[in-house]
């Protein structure tokens, strides 16, 4: 039973992340199929700027955490997730257009060096926060990720 357990965490885990990864890779089907433009499948990339997309997402979702620590009831807690993941779903699409520009013939060591953050941060992750939540409350755990990335961005 804890096996089976296990295993249906971790497949859900899997595929939270392939959930996640699938409309990158899917734009020139969907383009082709809902008649979607290069402009309309690229909008925000284009209109903004991949980097500055890139900046707006990490600022975004690094302002948006920390707003855990005034969760009080149920609903702001599904409000700051719920922004959290509007500023977090803006990441990947300009970070890997990024990284295909800027890399071009080596992009795929460059992208296998990208998607390792998604299990570093899981796994590092527990180690951070639970220390936190059990010596001062769990809110504050999510204000210990986000100080960092806003740094790293205005340096």
């Amino acid at each position: 039973m804890r096996r089976k357990l296990l295993l249906l965490l971790s497949l859900g885990w899997i595929f939270n992340y392939v959930h996640r990864m699938a409309i990158p890779p899917l734009i020139p089907i969907i383009k082709n199929e809902l008649g979607i433009t290069n402009a309309q499948a690229g909008y925000f990339g284009d209109k903004i700027g991949r980097k500055r997309l890139v900046v707006i997402s990490i600022l975004g979702y690094s302002l948006a955490s920390p707003l855990m620590v005034f969760a009080k009831q149920y609903w702001h807690l599904i409000s700051v997730r719920a922004l959290y993941g509007v500023f977090a779903g803006l990441y990947y699409p300009p970070f890997t257009a990024l990284i295909s520009e800027v890399y071009k013939e080596k992009k795929g060591s460059a992208l296998g060096v990208f998607m390792i953050g998604s299990l570093v941060g899981s796994a590092i992750a527990p180690a951070i926060v639970v220390p936190i939540a059990l010596a001062l409350k769990w809110r504050y755990s999510f204000l210990t990720s986000s100080p960092p990335m806003a740094r790293v961005l205005t340096s």
